[in-house]
């Protein structure tokens, strides 16, 4: 929460969690050569951290940017990416959607 006239919520603890739990499986799977099975981790692991903020809360457009990012980020480390239209890509065949997608996906 932060203060302020409106209610807004900050998702700058999040990200550290996502971070935090997304390097501690990296470390210890990434001799593993087959990039699914870190991909599986961090869907199992990490990820919820981001969706339990969009389930709880809506969330701003900068806010779902900034999770949307984390998750970039992960895909540009596991799969050597550096293109942010293979981003996407390897995110589309592997279901890591947009948080606001996957959070409404949650919800139904």
């Amino acid at each position: 929460m932060l203060a302020g006239e409106h209610f807004r919520c900050s998702v700058n603890h999040l990200i550290l969690k996502f971070f935090r739990v997304f390097n501690c499986k990296y470390s210890k799977f990434s001799v593993c050569k087959y990039e699914n099975v870190i991909e599986e981790l961090v869907k199992k692991y990490s990820l919820p951290f981001n969706l339990s903020a969009a389930e709880a809360v809506t969330l701003s457009a900068g806010n779902s940017q900034c999770l949307d990012n984390c998750i970039n980020k992960v895909i540009c480390r596991i799969f050597s990416v550096t293109s942010s239209d293979d981003e996407w890509n390897v995110g589309d065949v592997f279901g890591l959607l947009s948080v606001r997608v996957m959070a409404e996906n949650k919800r139904k």
